[in-house]
This record gives structure tokens, C-alpha cells and sequence, in this order.
């Protein structure tokens, strides 16, 4: 049995796109063995997880992942949005003993994040229903698109081997001032005090030593791990758990909660992470690689800063004559052009995204107006046209040699 299904028996559902035009469902299929996904493409997935409320009732948690690549887009003023129905529904012996509709937005900057592969539209809702075996049946429905598929299987309801479970992860920052809520999930190198948040749920009587495990996986496939020995002694405990960040880069990143060799599944969320003051500080080379692509005439003097004082009084110089060239918010938008570069532009012979032909741009002149994508074609290969309106110009870029690598080129 698979280990991301939170308290008891979890079930992990798969959702298959259902074929044809119009508001079509596909046929609801249980899933033999978990973790499960549909054989045809696309597919969604889902996880069902229930644990005790009390002596009589039962707390069910249901969370999904959907590729955004898979949902219908309509563009909207400067951005795009997709909108879906998830429904779920709990059976006993054919009747209904619970369930809901929940609508879901999801909404993107760009056409191209849209089609990203490596984007989901996560969610995750609670319903209460009595104790016992049941049956869920979960289905998604596109909106925009008219599309919707299906999946029903059983749960069981016997709660006696239950342990432990999680709650949902939030993260936070401690400050001079205090504790502070970050519900934005944006964490900058270099900053101090980062910790994630959940809740421990022990059942009925459980008590003693848990290991709680925070991983990262960050878009270069760099990984950090943070291991705390929580003791449970009654009752919930609400975690703060240290954020493993120093050993990673900028980027978007994936997060993951669980409890060490418990049934109490796996928590996940995205965070973004960005370079902050002292990670421009502290790391002089990547530093001045950076400043190399923006201000080029810069990075001469920057260089030639000898002695971490030196070194501190140049770059404040620097950022200062940033922001009377490119404005006040130039350091801002640079910190989020480097996090998105890492996202979005993993090619081969480049180790970070900002230092492609896409990323330099990107680090340039921010976020495109318009950003449109080509795929592969036959005898024509991959490319991309960014545009800006303010100064106008257009880049565009071209995979020649099918290998993931975009050069810059002529019109």
C-alpha cells in the first residue's frame, strides 16, 4: 500500500480526459493498486484519505493534481484562466452519505504556462461523513472545455490501526516582530527564520517519538532534507519545522511533509524561491555572472572590489545606479526573472536557466508582453517570439538542432 496515502487506508485515484467533443464523462475505474494512474493520456490524479473524528464519524480529505497543460485557457485582461468542477461523492451500499461540488480557478500570467508540463492545479477538500467502508467517487469537469472524467473506489472505514496524520503545510517567518505568515510561499536566500507549519494529528491514544522529514526538490534537481524528532504525548501538536533552503537555488520549488515510516501520508505544496540581499552578497561569482548580463559595464568595478567591505560598498553602488537606470522596483523584478529563468529554461550545456539565450533576456527586459509558442513540426523546428511594447521590441528564439537549447536569432 502506497505510503502518500494519509491515515488508514488511502486511496490514489487516477483521471482520465474523456474522449469526444462536447461534455462528455469517461467511465469511472477503480484503481487496483496505489499509487495508480490512467493508462491514456491525459490523466489526473487524486488521493483519498479518512481518519477519525470521533467514535462515530469520519473526517475525509480529498486532494488532486491536474496538469494545467490538460485544462482549456481563455485570456482574460494580461492574463489566463481555466475553471473546473471538482465533485465528490461517498457511497454505502448504493446511497449517498456525502459529498459536495467545489469550483476551482486557476489563473496564469503567460499563454506559455499554460502549456508547461511541469505546472499542476493542486487542491484538496474536507468533508464529514459517518464511519464506516464507503465508496468515493470523484469526478473533474473542464468548464471552458466541456470535458470531465470519472473514477470510484473503496475506502476502507476500520480506523483501529489508525496512527498519525498531517494537516496542511503553510510556511512562516520569524522575525524581530514576531512570527509573521507567508501565504504567498515566497522564501529569499539568504533570509533567516523560514519554517513550515502543520499540524500533527496522533489518533486515540497513540503517543511517543515521530520523525518528521521536509524535502526539497528544486527545478535543477536539487534536493535538501531537514529531519525533526517530534514527541507526542496528547492531543495535536502544531509544528514549525525547519526550511532547508541554504543548499538550493532560485526557483520554483516542490515541498514535501511527511511522517517517517507512519500511514500518515505525504503533504505538498509549491514554494518560490528567490536570491535576497545576502545571497547577492555572499555569493561573489554567481553574483557578478549575473551583473554580467544585465549591466555588462558594470562588472569591472564590481570585480575589482577587494575585501568583504569593498565587496558590500559596490554592490549597494550598484543597485543604487539600478534603480535610477530602471527604477526603484528594478531589483525586484530581477530577483523574479532569475527564479523564473531557473524554472523555466533547463537546457543542456547551460547550469542555471539565466544563463540561456531566453534566461539573458529574461534577466534583461523581465517578463515579456507576449510570449508565443511553436512546437515541433515536420522539418521546422521549435521556437519561440517574445514581445515588449515598452521600449518595443522582439526576440526571437530557435531549437535548430531538436535538442532543448533555444538560440537567439534574427527576424
Amino acid at each position: 500500500m502506497s505510503q502518500r496515502a494519509a491515515v488508514g487506508v488511502g486511496l490514489v485515484l487516477a483521471l482520465a480526459l474523456g474522449p469526444g467533443p462536447g461534455p462528455a464523462t469517461s467511465p469511472a475505474a477503480a484503481a487496483d493498486d496505489f499509487p495508480a494512474r490512467a493508462l491514456g493520456k491525459p490523466f489526473f490524479l487524486a488521493d483519498v484519505e479518512a481518519f477519525p473524528a470521533d467514535e462515530a464519524k469520519l473526517d475525509v480529505t480529498v486532494v488532486w493534481e491536474i496538469p494545467v497543460a490538460q485544462l482549456v485557457f481563455r485570456q482574460e485582461l494580461g492574463y489566463y484562466r481555466a475553471r473546473y468542477d471538482v465533485s465528490v461523492v461517498c457511497l454505502r451500499k448504493n446511497r449517498q452519505v456525502g459529498g459536495d461540488v467545489w469550483e476551482r480557478r486557476v489563473r496564469l500570467d503567460d499563454f506559455a504556462e499554460t502549456r508547461d508540463p511541469s505546472r499542476f492545479a493542486r487542491g484538496e477538500v474536507r468533508l464529514r461523513i459517518p464511519a464506516g467502508d464507503f465508496d468515493a467517487r470523484i469526478e473533474v469537469r473542464d468548464r471552458q472545455g466541456g470535458l470531465a472524467s470519472r473514477v470510484q473506489g473503496h475506502v476502507e472505514g476500520d480506523t483501529a490501526d489508525l496512527r498519525i496524520a498531517l494537516g496542511d503545510v503553510s510556511l512562516v517567518r520569524y522575525t524581530e516582530k514576531g512570527v509573521e505568515p507567508d501565504p504567498g510561499a515566497l522564501v529569499r536566500l539568504g533570509d533567516t527564520g523560514h519554517r513550515v507549519r502543520t499540524l500533527l494529528h496522533p489518533a486515540s491514544g497513540v503517543s511517543g517519538d515521530f520523525r518528521v522529514r521536509v524535502r526539497i526538490t528544486g527545478p535543477e534537481n536539487s534536493t535538501a532534507e531537514a529531519d525533526s524528532v517530534v514527541r507526542v504525548t496528547r492531543g495535536d501538536v502544531l509544528l514549525d519545522l525547519p526550511l532547508p533552503v541554504d543548499e538550493l537555488g532560485p526557483g520554483r520549488h516542490r515541498l514535501e511533509v511527511e511522517v517517517d515510516g507512519m500511514r500518515g501520508g505525504v503533504r505538498v505544496r509549491e514554494i518560490d524561491v528567490r536570491p535576497g540581499e545576502e545571497w547577492f552578497r555572499s555569493d561573489r561569482d554567481r553574483t557578478l555572472e549575473i551583473v554580467g548580463i544585465v549591466a555588462p559595464e558594470e562588472r569591472a568595478s564590481l570585480a575589482a572590489a577587494h575585501g568583504e567591505e569593498a565587496w558590500r560598498t559596490a554592490l549597494d553602488d550598484f543597485w543604487s545606479r539600478e534603480a535610477v537606470r530602471n527604477g526603484p522596483e528594478s531589483r525586484e523584478r530581477l530577483e523574479e526573472s532569475i527564479a523564473l529563468a531557473a524554472t523555466w529554461f533547463r537546457e543542456p550545456f547551460h547550469s542555471h536557466g539565466w544563463l540561456t539565450d531566453r534566461g539573458k533576456v529574461l534577466l534583461r527586459r523581465g517578463r515579456p508582453d507576449r510570449r508565443s509558442v511553436r512546437p515541433p513540426g515536420d522539418e521546422v523546428p521549435a521556437s519561440e517570439l517574445w514581445e515588449y511594447d515598452s521600449p518595443p521590441a522582439r526576440f526571437l528564439f530557435v531549437d535548430y538542432a531538436g535538442t532543448g537549447e533555444f538560440f537567439e536569432m534574427d527576424e
